[in-house]
């Protein structure tokens, strides 16, 4: 064999060699990116999968949250319910009050009519805002004032009457027939 032969053949050999050492670095190097990737992969997976459960506990936060705004609004609306309830109840009530006000200070307006106690000029003294003028009117806001002079008279209207009529009796003579004459 001849050098030239010896030196194609060392040649051919050592790029084989080379051939055979860069197909096994690509196929290495191929081999770790594919396995580089594998696992950014599996990374990439794995934070999806944990986002989609922090999804789906925010989407439960939410509805939780939802559900009591809701229950919120309908108690506000139960609670408006009542006070518009209480209210009409309160403005009933009111206007109940006020027509047996306005009855009770018609019936001290009929009783200072027929009462003789009370002057003739004060009879027509009550005002329509229920606030009493003149003598001898008296109301639950205007009661009598008390004089500290004189003791008190405990007796009722008709015995205070029957001791006037009393009076009447002896001071007016009486006919024959036993009236009283004027």
């Amino acid at each position: 064999m001849s050098s030239g032969t010896v030196v194609l053949i060392v040649v051919l050999v050592v790029l084989i060699v080379l051939a055979v050492v860069l197909v096994a670095a690509r196929k290495s190097t191929q081999t770790k990116r594919d396995n580089r990737n594998r696992e950014q992969a599996e990374e990439i997976r794995t934070r999806a999968v944990s986002d989609e459960r922090a999804a789906r506990r925010h989407e439960a936060e939410a509805a939780e949250k939802e559900a009591l705004a809701q229950q919120a609004r309908a108690e506000s609306d139960r609670q408006a319910a009542t006070a518009e309830k209480l209210q009409v109840q309160a403005e009933e009530r009111g206007e109940h009050a006020s027509r047996r006000q306005a009855d009770q200070q018609e019936r001290l307006r009929a009783a200072d009519e027929v009462d003789p106690d009370v002057p003739a000029e004060g009879r027509d003294a009550r005002v329509d805002d229920d606030q009493t003028v003149g003598a001898g009117r008296h109301s639950v806001e205007n009661p009598p004032a008390v004089d500290d002079s004189e003791p008190e008279d405990r007796r009722t209207v008709a015995e205070r009457r029957d001791v006037n009529d009393d009076r009447d009796a002896v001071e007016r003579p009486r006919d024959d027939a036993g009236t009283h004459r004027a």
